[in-house]
């Protein structure tokens, strides 16, 4: 059950990181705020989805590429962090504390791929 849990959370977290592309106009659904309701639908946990996918939010609401700097990934943060604090039942600081190292492990793996 938990492979099918986890192949969910990737196919939410795929297709919406898809429309995001520039030929979708960027809807922004590749937002914590978007990406976590959906995590948390497809979990069974809406409501613990909303709540998490706000704070997480609320702390990558001011990140903004700058020049050659590269910030940490939200969309991948916010999806993993949801996904785990509802998995396993933790509290919500756990997912603030969680997104953005995982943010920014998904932004070095994405730059090493590119080499």
């Amino acid at each position: 059950m938990m492979i099918v849990q986890g192949l969910l959370v990737g196919l939410v977290y795929y297709v919406c990181d898809l429309l995001s592309l520039a030929w979708c106009a960027n809807p922004m659904v590749n937002r914590p705020i978007v990406l976590g309701p959906l995590v948390g639908l497809v979990l069974g946990d809406l409501q613990q989805g909303i709540l998490i996918g706000a704070s997480v939010e609320l702390v990558f609401l001011g990140v903004a590429s700058i020049g050659a700097t590269m910030p940490a990934n939200a969309a991948l943060g916010g999806t993993i962090a949801t996904a785990f604090v509802i998995l396993t039942g933790a509290d919500m600081e756990v997912a603030l504390a969680l997104a953005v190292p995982i943010g920014m492990l998904g932004v070095f793996t994405n730059e090493l791929r590119k080499l």
